[in-house]
C-alpha cells in the first residue's frame, strides 16, 4: 500500500513539474456521434440524446477529443463540450492517425499542422 502511494505521488509530481501540456490519450471509440437533419449537423451520445446542437454544415467523428466541423465554408475543431478548440479558418482538415496532430490546408495548396491545443505549425 505504501509503495503504491509513493509511486503515485512520484508520478503526479513528475507530471505537474512538466512545463508542456500533456498529450490527450487516443480513444478509438468516440463518445459522441454526428447526427444531421435539414442540412445541419450536431452530435448525439450512444442513446441518441443530442449533446451538441445541430449548427454545422459538416461534422466529422471525434478523435483525441476533437471533431472537425465546417461552418460558414471553413473548417475548425470542436471539443466534446461543443466549444471551439480551433476556430473555423481552414479550407480542409484531416486527422493524422496515431499522432496528436491534424493536417490543415490554410491557403489553397499550402498545408501545415495544428496540435490538440490549436497551435499552428506552418512552413
Amino acid at each position: 500500500m505504501t509503495r503504491t502511494l509513493i509511486t503515485s505521488l512520484l508520478i503526479l509530481s513528475l507530471c505537474s513539474a512538466h512545463s508542456q501540456p500533456i498529450a490527450v490519450p487516443y480513444r478509438e471509440e468516440p463518445t459522441l456521434f454526428p447526427i444531421g437533419a435539414n442540412g445541419k449537423w450536431g452530435y448525439a451520445d450512444e442513446n441518441g440524446d443530442i449533446k451538441i446542437e445541430l449548427r454545422f454544415s459538416e461534422a466529422g467523428l471525434f478523435h483525441y477529443g476533437l471533431a472537425a466541423v465546417r461552418q460558414d465554408g471553413e473548417y475548425g475543431y470542436i471539443n466534446e463540450a461543443g466549444g471551439w478548440q480551433v476556430k473555423p479558418r481552414y479550407d480542409s482538415v484531416e486527422i493524422i492517425r496515431e499522432s496528436n496532430l491534424f493536417l490543415v490546408e490554410y491557403e489553397p495548396g499550402k498545408f501545415g499542422y495544428i496540435d490538440l491545443w490549436g497551435r499552428a505549425f506552418f512552413r
